[in-house]
């Protein structure tokens, strides 16, 4: 389906942002008329790249989304990266070295859909010197690859479908501090473990569903960002291992935590510098005064817990007697007795005193 002009000029009257879902194609009017455009455009189906088009983008200044395209040329690509913030392109079988060239140049935030990536591509991509690079669709990479997209300059890597990668390749991505995001990696092996707990960077491994005893007690040896927020369980023995860690541990996925579990894991190792230590449990809805009673002794920077609607007074009461910064951002009602119980709390919650974060609840539940 062809994008005429009219049929811009008819989408813009009817909506605030600007995704051209079903059209193939769009005629030089449109993208000329569309170029002028502040923000995102974002076109899903479209097939082709033709230069006019291409050379009518280059004049937009924002965000453009081309998923749709399957193949484009360098010359195109020179055009569409002109001034861009962000770029998304593809899904590619493959790109040609001048094109990848031109990628490779690219100062922006790209997100590149490919089917494989070969090694010179990779070697280009390594010269990306853009704050974010994303790779979509890929679900292998060889060492030479990894070892090659390892050197870019930017500061965020997020390689969606990946399902696995090797020691090398796990070893090269870590050797500086990247924010890495993993989300398609479901199984944790030791020598993998091992590897992150060297990185000092941000790795989000929110595929995991579980980890093995081993290599919670490995990974959490080091100093990362580490997220696991789709881990829904865990054990004693594995909550013992993950309060080793020492950076902030994201285990927003753990949905109930028992007394015993809580205190493995809010466990006090040594003389570690705590102060760079935090834990995120958002997705706890309910919370018991006995479990509440042990994560008051986290000895941690902070502890999320924005996953909280109310507090009973017995929980708040143990709450408040907590020293470390609390998130609890997802509260929206405090009985009396609760909210005189956690006004007692000596920390801040957004710039507020404890006592006037509950003194608003009170005034927002009476207003209601």
């Amino acid at each position: 389906m062809l994008l005429t002009l009219d049929k811009t000029h008819e989408i813009s009257k009817k909506e605030d942002h600007y995704s051209y879902d079903g059209y193939t194609s769009i005629d030089d009017d449109a993208a000329q008329f569309l170029a002028k455009k502040h923000g995102s455009l974002i076109f899903p189906d479209l097939r082709e790249m033709p230069l006019s088009t291409a050379r009518h983008f280059s004049k937009h200044r924002g965000f453009l989304e081309f998923t749709g395209l399957r193949e484009i040329s360098a010359e195109a690509l020179q055009y569409l990266t002109e001034g861009k913030m962000s770029l998304t392109l593809g899904k590619f079988e493959d790109l040609s070295d001048e094109a990848a060239k031109v990628l490779g140049e690219f100062e922006g935030n790209l997100t590149l859909g490919l089917s494989h990536l070969s090694d010179s591509l990779a070697e280009a991509l390594s010269k990306h010197c853009g704050e974010d690079l994303v790779l979509y669709g890929l679900t292998e990479m060889s060492d030479e690859a990894a070892q090659s997209i390892a050197k870019r300059g930017g500061e965020l890597l997020a390689l969606p479908h990946l399902k696995r990668l090797t020691g090398t390749a796990a070893k090269a991505l870590c050797e500086r501090g990247l924010e890495i995001h993993l989300p398609a990696i479901t199984e944790l092996s030791d020598e993998a473990a091992e590897i992150f707990s060297k990185f000092r960077g941000e790795i989000y491994l929110n595929g995991l569903k579980k980890i093995s005893d081993s290599a919670a007690e490995r990974v959490t040896g080091g100093k990362s960002f580490l997220c696991l927020d789709g881990i829904t369980e865990i054990t004693q023995s594995t909550a013992r291992s993950l309060s080793k860690h020492q950076a902030y541990l994201d285990l927003s996925g753990v949905k109930e935590l028992t007394p015993s579990v809580a205190n493995d894991l809010t466990t006090k190792w040594g003389d570690r510098d705590y102060r760079f230590i935090g834990l995120n449990l958002n997705g706890l809805v309910d919370l018991s005064a006995e479990t509440a009673e042990v994560l008051s002794n986290y000895p941690g920077h902070s502890l999320d817990l924005n996953g909280l609607k109310t507090l009973s007074p017995e929980v708040a009461t143990a709450l408040s007697r907590s020293k470390c910064n609390l998130g609890l951002f997802g509260l929206e009602e405090l009985s009396d007795a609760a909210a005189d119980a956690f006004s007692k709390y000596q920390g801040r919650l957004n710039r507020m005193s404890a006592k006037e974060f509950a003194d608003g609840l009170r005034k927002t539940a009476a207003a209601a």
